[in-house]
Order: C-alpha cells, then sequence, then structure tokens
C-alpha cells in the first residue's frame, strides 16, 4: 500500500550524497553575478547531481543559499515545498531546536505506479458519443492552427526573423481586475476563467477559427495519495482543453460569458481526470 516501506533502508554512499559548494563574496553585488552564472548552467539528465546548492557568505552573520534544480526532478510546486521545509528546518535550528519533521506517507514512486496503472486502463472505445466521454471529444480529428502571422516563413525556425514565440506584456488596472472578479464570481469560477475565457478568444480571432486545443497547466497532485502535497517531484502536468470541438454545440456569435462557462466546466472535468488540484499549505 501506498506508504509502506521496508524496515531497512539504503544509505547512499557519499560519493551520492548531495553536495553543497560554499564561496565567501568580497562584495555583496556579486551575489547577483553569481547566480547569473548559476542560472546559466546547464544540467545532463544523466549526470549527478540534478539539484544544486550554494551557499554564498555575504557577511559573517550573513548568508544567501542558491538552489538550481533541473525541472525532472521537481516541478515549481515542489520549490515551494523545498523553501518551506527550509525556513522551518532553519527556524528550528536558530531556536536550538532539533528539527522534526513528520514522515511522509507516500513517495513519487507512489504517484508514478498510479500513472501507469492509470495508463494501462481499457482504452475508450471508438464507438463512445463524444459527448459521453471527455477523451472520445479529444479524440476528434483536429487539424492544429498555423500561427505564422507577421514571420518570414523561409527563414529558419528560431531566429531573429522567424522566432519561436513572441512575448507581448501588458498591464491590467485595478478596476478591470475587480471588473473580472465579479465576473468570475458571477459565473461561480475562480479570476483564471475570464483570463483563459480571452486568452481563446484572441486566440479565435487570430486565427480565424473556433476549434482550438488549450493547455492548462495543473499540479498534478492526487489526494488520494498521503502526504501528496508535500512530496518533491515532477507532478504538473498540462491537460488539453477543447471546449469548442465538433460536439460541443457552439454556435458563431457565443458571448464571453457562454464560452467562459464552457471553459470553466471542460477545465473541471480535466481536473477531476487528472487529479484534484491542492492549496498550497500555509
Amino acid at each position: 500500500p501506498a506508504g509502506a516501506r521496508p524496515a531497512v533502508q539504503q544509505e547512499l554512499p557519499p560519493s551520492l550524497r548531495l553536495p553543497v559548494d560554499f564561496e565567501t563574496l568580497s562584495d555583496p553585488d556579486q551575489v547577483e553575478e553569481r547566480i547569473s552564472a548559476e542560472r546559466a548552467r546547464r544540467f545532463e539528465p544523466w549526470a549527478w547531481p540534478l539539484l544544486r546548492l550554494r551557499v554564498l557568505t555575504v557577511a559573517p552573520d550573513e548568508h544567501v543559499l542558491v538552489a538550481h534544480a533541473h525541472h525532472i526532478i521537481g516541478d515549481g510546486y515542489s520549490a515551494a515545498l523545498l523553501v518551506r521545509e527550509l525556513i522551518t528546518v532553519y527556524d528550528a535550528l536558530s531556536r536550538g531546536d532539533v528539527p522534526a519533521q513528520p514522515p511522509l506517507r507516500s513517495t513519487f514512486r507512489d504517484h508514478a505506479v498510479r500513472l501507469a496503472e492509470r495508463s494501462a486502463a481499457p482504452a475508450v472505445p471508438a464507438t463512445a458519443p463524444p459527448h459521453d466521454n471527455r477523451r472520445a471529444r479529444l479524440s476528434a480529428p483536429y487539424r492544429p492552427p498555423v500561427l505564422s502571422a507577421g514571420t518570414d516563413t523561409r527563414a529558419r525556425p528560431d531566429t531573429a526573423a522567424n522566432p519561436l514565440f513572441h512575448t507581448y506584456g501588458f498591464t491590467v488596472d485595478a478596476d478591470q481586475v475587480e471588473a473580472l472578479r465579479g465576473l468570475a464570481a458571477r459565473n461561480g469560477t475562480s479570476l483564471y476563467a475570464p483570463v483563459l475565457t480571452a486568452y481563446y478568444r484572441a486566440l479565435a480571432t487570430t486565427t480565424g477559427r473556433t476549434d482550438l486545443v488549450l493547455g492548462l497547466a495543473v499540479s498534478g497532485r492526487d489526494d488520494a495519495l498521503p502526504d501528496v502535497h508535500r512530496v518533491f517531484g515532477p507532478f504538473a502536468t498540462a491537460v488539453p482543453l477543447r471546449p469548442a470541438g465538433p460536439a460541443s454545440g457552439r454556435r458563431d456569435g457565443t458571448g464571453f460569458e457562454d464560452d467562459l462557462r464552457r471553459l470553466a466546466t471542460e477545465a473541471a472535468e480535466a481536473r477531476a481526470y487528472e487529479g484534484a488540484v491542492p492549496a498550497l499549505p500555509n
């Protein structure tokens, strides 16, 4: 069962223990330099370690811990957990107490086993009505849109003339945020729904089509596993949303709130299929 562990645990040899690099800096401005240099360092997925720790001493009583991990061993949620646990341990040590974290009742291995079992489940019959099964709806024929407007399609990809993506920044003022929150509340959703709906409709306008597949990021942490919100690992994933597929019934001229409700329903089904998304504990 999840959480059951052998009485004897393997202890890693010194060569496989996580190293910690220490450096004393002569100038506090060197902290940002060291962080930038660490950010530029690559990881090789097959090489140990995939988590690097550096302690930068700025003054006798001031130190900076730099943690750099490959995404294959941990996601953004895991980074927050690591910071929480480090702060908890540090606070205990500063009080002269012995740090004591409760033992975990499950591990990432348990999660991987559940994923394997889910993948081995019988496939959805091809004759299943699209509106009766989410996977069948997503399996309907789909032609990805071409997003190449404004680029030179003759140029090599990922160059100045043909970048892989464009970035556009803008600021939403406080009044607009309040209006979005009110719109979300009226439809029983959180703020993500109107923002995702605006993104969907912008893509529909850009591509000239409404049958689009969107990716929704989820934490991937299934509440059925005990203590899953305390496990470090690459749980995060993305689930597909297809709010206007062939069997959706969406008509031309559909209003913003109708699309919002459709997307919110699709997102809820996707989360139920992939597992709940727990809130980060306080």
